[in-house]
């Protein structure tokens, strides 16, 4: 079973590595660059997404400050995806149901809508899927989101006080042994 197991941590990580890189791909950047702005070393950001090295938490906090989704970079589903799955789950039908029905319409009405009306009523359908989002965030908790944001402001913390202590235990403050 422990086997099993592990085969599944390597896929789980197989996927997340190739999240990385089609996150990566899509802004444009090559590997170097990334690496860069991760603050890693090019070869090492290389062996993360070749799935030679498991990927610390202070690159995958360092993607998020990136402004990489980390519900998709972990699972493979965005936020947004999250909230607007938990809005048609737990929205009262009496609400729902209207705004799918003009989005239904508005959908139909820019197929056949001429080229300047289309932009008013795109607006309208994001506007509806704005609501559906905006509802979705008010009534959705993920108890793994609240997990990683608590480890992330851990880590924050580990390293500031780690910081601390080497700027005092630091050569240049010690008196030199003659």
């Amino acid at each position: 079973m422990a086997k099993s197991r592990t085969e599944e941590e390597k896929k789980r990580m197989s996927n997340i590595a190739d999240r990385m890189r089609l996150e990566r791909l899509s802004r444009g950047y090559t590997q170097e660059e990334f690496a860069e702005m991760l603050e890693v070393s090019s070869r090492q950001y290389g062996r993360y997404e070749n799935k030679k090295a498991g990927i610390p938490f202070n690159v995958i906090f360092g993607l998020r400050d990136l402004g990489i989704d980390l519900s998709y970079l972990l699972d493979g589903v965005t936020y947004r995806d999250q909230l607007i799955r938990h809005c048609f789950q737990t929205m009262p039908q009496d609400m729902l149901l209207p705004k799918l029905s003009v989005l239904r319409n508005a959908s139909h009405d820019f197929d056949t809508a001429k080229e300047q009306e289309q932009p008013l009523i795109l607006e309208k359908m994001i506007n509806i899927v704005n609501d559906l989002l905006k509802y979705g965030k008010e009534h959705y908790y993920d108890p793994k989101l609240r997990e990683v944001q608590e480890i992330r402001y851990d880590t924050l913390f580990y390293e500031a006080c780690r910081d601390e202590l080497i700027k005092k235990h630091s050569t240049a403050h010690r008196p030199q042994i003659k």
